[in-house]
């Protein structure tokens, strides 16, 4: 692929010498693809190694699931990255605080199934259970 571009500027030189320009044309060419395909490369991995956070259409869509389950009032502190290849969450759950340390204990193991069934690609995450001092 990239030596088609540098063909045709030589056979176009080698025909019109004057144009000779043009193989100094398709080298920069040729060298801007190889940036752009390398950086393509590059990206994805540069972002695993940050440890890059969420997206917000990802922290909206954890954010439902959690809400949806039983016994949870609200959600907070969700903190999604990315750690070499895996997604990891750390979230806290909000729920009664007049129901028992077993329920409550329930209601996060509850969700974290939820979400690593149905959570955009994690495969691990915490979930903290609190009081939602609100409520009590």
């Amino acid at each position: 692929m990239s030596s088609v571009p540098r063909a045709a500027a030589l056979g176009i030189a080698s025909l019109y010498p004057a144009w000779g320009f043009l193989d100094c044309l398709a080298a920069v060419a040729v060298s801007v693809v190889i940036l752009k395909v390398a950086w393509d490369i590059t990206r994805p991995a540069l972002r695993q190694l940050v440890d890059t956070a969420a997206l917000q259409k990802d922290r909206q869509r954890i954010r439902a699931i959690v809400l949806d389950a039983e016994g949870v009032q609200k959600v907070h502190a969700i903190r999604k990255r990315y750690v070499g290849p895996e997604l990891l969450l750390d979230l806290h759950i909000l729920v009664d605080p007049r129901i028992s340390v077993a329920r409550g204990h329930s209601i996060g193991g509850a969700v974290k199934r939820r979400l690593l069934s149905q959570g955009p690609g994690l495969v691990d995450l915490v979930a903290q259970v609190e009081p939602n001092e609100q409520v009590g």
